[in-house]
């Protein structure tokens, strides 16, 4: 896979089939658009482009705190697996916000030469979201290229599989519906940093993680069943949200990880935390003992 950014000096000669999102999460919908696009692609002998937004749009219009599933480097790696020939970074700020959509329509035509473009149900582009799926296919009327679009997905529970519904299902502790949705399991990349030691002082030392992106949605507070990834090895885990209210007094928000039955020195080292369950709600206990005794019950949970 190729990675360009819109205004680099890339282009392709081959035709090609694009389409354009934000591809939060990249879930089963996401990855339902990009098999019709590969079977298109097949058919008409094209090549595919992936076009993705980087930070999300809704950060530049109208939330600087949004939070997303998947971060530019996950959609990356994912886009990858996903045998996409050209994967295109579109760096979303005010310029970009304003182009109309067919000014931006426009840019993309001349750096990927599409006979198609395949339109998500809800797809919009361009300035206040102008772009849609019918006012594109009018603009493009009297060209070669085709606009073509790509109906929601449902699970085989009749959920239609959007990025709201998986954040909201993070958010309810619902890891396992949101893991469905994904098609795989809700993750987070961090670096493990020096903490307090508090975990190996009753028994269970953890592993503090500093995530990666200042975009990245956390779960809530609570503790959960995880495995975690360190350099192509994978271990079960309990990972701790929140602020461990019985062996600290700061009000610092922190992600800790006990590796269990193993003791691995992991300071400095990139991770990836996977989570499978929610276990229980973050609380404060009588006494160090009984939390310790409590992680043994959250312990046999995830064994």
């Amino acid at each position: 896979m190729f990675v360009h950014e819109l205004y680099d000096s890339n282009k392709i000669s081959d035709s090609s089939i694009i389409t354009i999102g934000n591809y939060d999460g990249f879930h089963k919908g996401h990855k339902y658009i990009l098999s019709k696009m590969k079977k298109l692609a097949k058919y008409n002998n094209l090549k595919t482009v992936l076009l993705t937004f980087n930070p999300h749009t809704k950060t530049v219009i109208n939330n600087k705190n949004f939070k997303v599933i998947t971060t530019f480097n996950m959609k990356k790696k994912l886009a990858n697996e996903s045998f996409v020939d050209y994967l295109c970074e579109v760096k979303f700020n005010k310029n970009i916000k304003n182009l109309n959509f067919k000014d931006f329509i426009n840019i993309v035509i001349e750096k990927y030469n599409p006979s198609i473009i395949l339109f998500g149900y809800d797809n919009k582009i361009g300035k206040d979201k102008e772009g849609n799926f019918n006012k594109l296919k009018k603009y493009l009327k009297k060209t070669n290229i085709k606009v073509k679009m790509c109906d929601p997905f449902y699970d085989k529970d009749n959920n239609k599989v959007t990025t709201t519904l998986i954040k909201s299902n993070i958010n309810d502790y619902k890891i396992n519906s949101a893991n469905k949705l994904l098609g795989r399991e809700f993750s987070l990349k961090g670096e493990v940093i020096r903490g307090l030691s508090k975990g190996k002082s009753i028994g269970f030392p953890t592993a503090n993680v500093k995530i990666n992106s200042f975009e990245q949605l956390i779960p809530p507070n609570g503790v959960y069943s995880v495995t975690l990834e360190v350099e192509d090895t994978t271990y079960k885990a309990v990972c701790n949200i929140g602020f461990c209210p019985t062996v600290k007094k700061n009000s610092q928000l922190s992600i800790e990880v006990h590796i269990i039955n193993e003791d691995i020195n992991l300071y400095g080292k990139n991770i990836v935390l996977k989570f499978k369950d929610f276990l229980r709600l973050e609380s404060k206990f009588k006494s160090e003992d009984d939390l310790a005794k409590q992680i043994k019950k959250d312990i046999l949970k995830v064994i």
